[in-house]
């Protein structure tokens, strides 16, 4: 089946059926979930994300969304991998670790992952269990160690006592900080930190701009001030209050306005997903995959 030749109300309940009546393990449900998130559709359904909609809409739990939305990256980028999933050579969760470990693995390495790296360790993970994928993953990751997940304790007066771990190296840093801000300890170090980032975003906020024809992209700072107190700073069509944009209602391509009451805020995601709606999928696809 083509499911790119399927409409946009077909494709999402022939998904959820496939939840409710498909293993888990099975490959169908992958497929589907790429192509909702290749058409931006879980805008529609008032989601800030494609792992918003695998909870909201499909009643995953948030570590199955997580591992579904994983083994679909991992398909993407390496298509072998389709294979050995439909397969059973790996199972899900394993697909999704070892896209978590590609993540992890090119925020540390000086140059990404090589493909051939990448298909390699692939190779080695087939008829692995989920405990002996995990070992052979952390032996081949060249990250430094994780430090433990910090615990959070409340005290009196309103207060809230925070432990976590660093690698020496980042304390150092630390404290050379503590001497640029001017604090006698992390605490206070951490306050003034957050404080000059409140006021770069402020300054951001209201920075003015020169004024533009209404018929240019640029919005002049006063309407963007305008919309976004209008909008309470926040996408209209999810609710999220990430990645926000100033979307043209009707855009400038067809005919719309720089002007106040043809300007909204939205997320990025139902940015596109408008921008779809009007222009078409096959003309917005060469935006979408760059």
């Amino acid at each position: 089946m083509n499911l790119k030749q399927l409409d946009d109300k077909t494709l999402v309940f022939n998904l959820q059926n496939k939840v409710r009546l498909e293993p888990k393990t099975g490959l169908d449900i992958i497929e589907y979930i790429e192509e909702v998130f290749r058409r931006r559709l879980f805008s529609d359904y008032h989601c800030k994300s494609i792992n918003a909609f695998c909870i909201k809409i499909l009643g995953y739990s948030p570590a199955e969304a997580a591992r579904k939305i994983n083994a679909c990256r991992l398909i993407q980028d390496i298509p072998e991998a389709k294979k050995m999933i439909g397969t059973g050579d790996i199972n899900q969760t394993i697909a999704s670790n070892f896209q978590s470990f590609i993540n992890n693995e090119n925020k540390y390495r000086t140059n990404p992952i090589a493909i051939t790296e990448k298909k390699t360790i692939l190779n080695e993970l087939k008829g692995k269990s989920c405990n002996e994928a995990e070992r052979l993953l952390a032996e081949k990751s060249q990250a430094p160690q994780k430090p433990t997940h910090e615990t959070k304790k409340k005290i009196k007066n309103n207060r809230v006592s925070i432990h976590f771990t660093m690698d020496e190296s980042e304390y150092e840093q630390l404290t050379e900080k503590m001497e640029e801000f001017g604090a006698s300890s992390i605490e206070e170090l951490f306050i003034k930190m957050r404080k000059a980032l409140d006021t770069k975003k402020e300054i951001r906020k209201y920075s003015k701009k020169k004024p533009d024809n209404i018929k240019s992209r640029n919005v002049p700072a006063m309407v963007k001030r305008k919309v976004f107190a209008r909008d309470k700073n926040k996408c209209v069509i999810c609710g999220s209050k990430r990645n926000l944009e100033l979307d043209h209602i009707t855009p400038i391509s067809v005919g719309g306005l720089t002007v106040e009451s043809n300007l909204r805020i939205t997320c990025k995601f139902c940015n596109t997903r408008n921008a779809i709606v009007f222009l078409g999928q096959n003309k917005m696809n060469r935006f979408i995959n760059r």
